[in-house]
């Protein structure tokens, strides 16, 4: 694996959003609205579990 090649699975994800977007950047100020299955497993836990006692929810864990 090179140096430039992304590791982990939220390097992935924004390398693979980084490839597919165009235009100029957003302002960093505006919101995400994040939808999500509440029954989905976050390292083995319901998510909405794990956010409750994580600052964020880990990388790959959801």
């Amino acid at each position: 694996m090179s140096p430039a090649t992304p590791r982990g699975a939220q390097e992935r994800a924004l390398a693979h959003v980084a490839g597919r977007a165009f235009g100029p950047p957003l302002d960093p100020g505006l919101r995400v609205t994040l939808t999500f299955h509440p029954d989905r497993l976050c390292d083995g836990r319901p998510i909405l579990d794990t956010m409750a006692v994580a600052p964020r929810v880990p990388a790959g864990g959801a």
